[in-house]
């Protein structure tokens, strides 16, 4: 240690610091003949004035509590991360260190008052340190964050140029601390050691750097966490169980000390979850079998809640049995008694895409798939990558830019694999030409295979659609999207594209190709979004008995476009009323044993509503109700909840052609002698008077209806 007359300095020191925290190396030293280095600012390097009068910086205590470690001082004063990120590796990485003690912030979030910004944005400090840690934990080094001091405000008077209170401190020490949670780093916590003390003891009369007390402070706290960490004297662990909204662990995270140090427990980002809006940092000391919670929600459950709301009109029949069947999958995982955040986050990206089909008709299948090219590659960037052809992104109007793959051939052949037999019925592919010698491809042939082998070109009719042309007459790009479509649908793994057809034997230039499945969207339908409840705008819902009567204060029927349907013998729900209330009240409506009331309020203003409303104006008297994903008994809507309307065949119709006659009278009777089986709707027709068997007394009434001698 420097030799230097400061007998007061150490005497406030010992006042400050009365904490049992152990501060030189313990006997059996795992430190030892390990390079330990400090990486920061002048925080770490210490002011010139500091230096040049012989005073220690916390650097100093560190080579005098482990003589046996290489203790290097990589501070450089007002350093930014950028400007560290320029020496990080001379200084740092290639000295090969064990350890890196990592402090930057106090200059990153400086305000520049004559650009109104601070020095380095917070995404861009994330960023760097994020950069430090990947390639030191590459090289096998250990990574401690350390927060610097907060700035101490009684006494730093702002500069022309910059201000290091303009109250950031916080944010770029928070982004250090969940950085240190993300990577599993080390955290020295030096911020809140400093603020939970006398700042002005610690902090110098510039308000920024610290006193002797103060780095005297800093290597203690050094000290006694490398002693706790890597000694195993005083350890102490803070452990935090991120909790979902039912309440099961999500992740665990926890931070290593030693005991007693003070530390600010970050918010943990994970991916699929949102912490809640009163879970914040958890400012603590460390002690043993300290456990803390913090709550989050999953997009999971939001975006489960949005499919709940969907129109299955928006979405072909194979869509709304994927949708279905992702739902149930999302509904699994969210039920179950232990959470797996990863498959809660997929599932999420999953449903979510599987939505986003809305109003799409066609579904394309070959995003993202791996693929070959049979044409050489030109040598330049416009090399094909085995990314591009398929990444989703298509390229502009202007053939320069990265999104193209190029070849020198007249034609080119790109083979998708799909990854397993799919379904499709069009093909496509996106290119350009008309500058730079790159010819105009004008033909797409297609091939498809289920091994790779044998393929079998497809009978195809081509179009050709120009889209937007460059605006530059120096440079007359056109690009073109050419499509392939089969009248049948193919199931195939391997699709092969056969671009070419240029006005001359030249360049082929290409930035995407698909495979799709065009399948119509569904229609004739209507969604149900509930059972038995106050009735909103844009809502439709079904009313059972045991809500009845419908009134103003249970089922608010106002605006409402109402059918109601009676259980029949056969099980089915037929139409016998329908009536609309324009009015603003609710004329209490009673519904009997067996019959439901289904309620629509067609309010243009809410999204798919309208059409809600207008499938129901079609329903007529007589009709019967086909719920699909509805379960009346139990009440209870699965997704994309809908009813449609058909035809109620009449009692004594068994043939279901329409009508009662000689055919359905010999069909019954042929029943009657045990000569014919008939399905149970078939029986559920033969029920004439309604006792919910078939027998002698329903063969003689329908022979009466034959006879005109009976009417229903």
């Amino acid at each position: 240690m420097k030799k230097i007359a400061r007998i007061a300095s150490l005497i406030l020191t010992a006042a400050i610091l009365l904490a049992a925290i152990p501060f030189s190396a313990t006997a059996a030293d795992n430190l030892s003949g390990k390079t330990i280095i400090a990486f920061g600012d002048s925080l770490t390097e210490g002011t010139v004035w500091w230096v040049n009068n012989g005073y220690d910086v916390y650097t100093d205590h560190l080579a005098d509590n482990f003589p046996n470690s290489t203790i290097i001082n990589a501070g450089q004063r007002g350093d930014s991360t950028y400007n560290a990120s320029l020496r990080f590796e001379t200084e740092v990485l290639n000295k090969n260190p064990d350890i890196v003690i990592i402090c930057f912030g106090m200059n990153d979030q400086a305000w520049e008052v004559q650009y109104n910004r601070p020095i380095i944005p917070l995404y861009n400090y994330r960023m760097h340190l994020e950069n430090f840690t990947k390639a030191l934990q590459n090289i096998g080094a250990d990574v401690i964050f350390m927060t610097p001091n907060p700035v101490y405000e009684a006494a730093y008077t702002p500069t022309a140029s910059n201000n290091y209170e303009y109250g950031l401190m916080d944010d770029y020490c928070n982004e250090m601390r969940e950085i240190a949670i993300e990577y599993g780093c080390g955290l020295i916590d030096v911020n809140y050691e400093f603020n939970s003390r006398t700042v002005s003891t610690l902090v110098s009369s510039d308000g920024i750097h610290q006193t002797i007390a103060g780095h005297k402070l800093y290597g203690d706290l050094i000290t006694a966490y490398l002693n706790a960490v890597y000694n195993g004297s005083s350890k102490a662990t803070a452990t935090v169980n991120c909790v979902d909204e039912n309440g099961r662990i999500i992740k665990t995270v926890s931070h290593s000390g030693a005991s007693g140090a003070k530390i600010t427990l970050a918010v943990p980002e994970i991916d699929g979850f949102t912490a809640n809006p009163d879970t914040a940092p958890i400012e603590t000391s460390l002690v043993n079998g300290g456990v803390h919670t913090m709550k989050y929600t999953s997009e999971l459950s939001a975006v489960l809640a949005k499919a709940r709301r969907i129109s299955v009109r928006d979405y072909s029949e194979h869509a709304l049995a994927e949708l279905r069947s992702v739902c149930a999958e999302a509904a699994s995982l969210l039920s179950a008694s232990t959470a797996d955040a990863s498959a809660m986050n997929a599932c999420a990206v999953k449903l979510n895409a599987l939505l986003a089909l809305a109003g799409e008709t066609e579904t394309v299948v070959s995003k993202g798939a791996s693929y070959t090219a049979t044409a050489p590659d030109r040598g330049d960037a416009y090399d094909n990558d085995g990314k591009r052809l398929t990444d989703g992104i298509k390229g502009g109007a202007n053939g320069g830019t990265a999104e193209y793959a190029g070849w020198n051939a007249g034609n080119v052949e790109v083979t998708v694999d799909l990854g397993a037999l799919t379904e499709t019925n069009y093909y496509r592919a996106y290119v350009a030409g008309g500058a730079w010698g790159i010819g105009e491809a004008r033909t797409l042939g297609v091939q498809v295979s289920a091994d790779g082998v044998s393929f079998t070109k497809l009978s195809e009719s081509n179009t050709v659609t120009e889209l937007a042309a460059h605006d530059s007459t120096a440079e007359p790009w056109k690009s073109y999207a050419l499509t392939v479509k089969t009248d049948s649908v193919q199931n195939a793994r391997y699709v092969k594209f056969v671009i070419g057809g240029c006005a001359y034997n030249s360049f082929v230039w290409v930035s995407e190709v698909e495979a799709a499945m065009s399948r119509p969207l569904i229609t004739d339908k209507i969604d149900i979004y509930g059972f038995n409840s106050s009735i909103q705008a844009g809502d439709a819902f079904i009313f059972t008995p045991d809500h009845s009567p419908l009134t103003d204060s249970n089922s608010n029927l106002r605006y409402t476009y109402n059918i109601v349907a009676k259980l029949n013998s056969a099980g089915d729900y037929i139409i016998t009323e329908i009536y609309a209330n324009n009015t603003n009240t609710t004329n209490a409506k009673a519904l009997s044993e067996g019959e439901i009331l289904v309620a629509v309020h067609g309010d243009p203003s809410v999204e798919n509503s309208q059409d809600n409303k207008e499938e129901a104006l079609k329903a007529a008297i007589g009709q019967k109700l086909v719920f699909d994903n509805i379960d009346i008994e139990s009440k209870t809507l699965g997704i994309g909840a809908n009813i449609s309307l058909a035809t109620a065949y009449a009692i004594g119709d068994i043939n279901a052609d329409g009508a009662v006659g000689p055919i359905d009278y010999m069909l019954l009777k042929r029943y009657c002698l045990n000569t014919l089986k008939l399905t149970e709707e078939q029986l559920a027709r033969c029920d004439i008077n309604g006792d919910s068997a078939v027998g002698p007394v329903d063969y003689m009434l329908l022979k009466r209806i034959c006879l005109g001698t009976f009417k229903l």
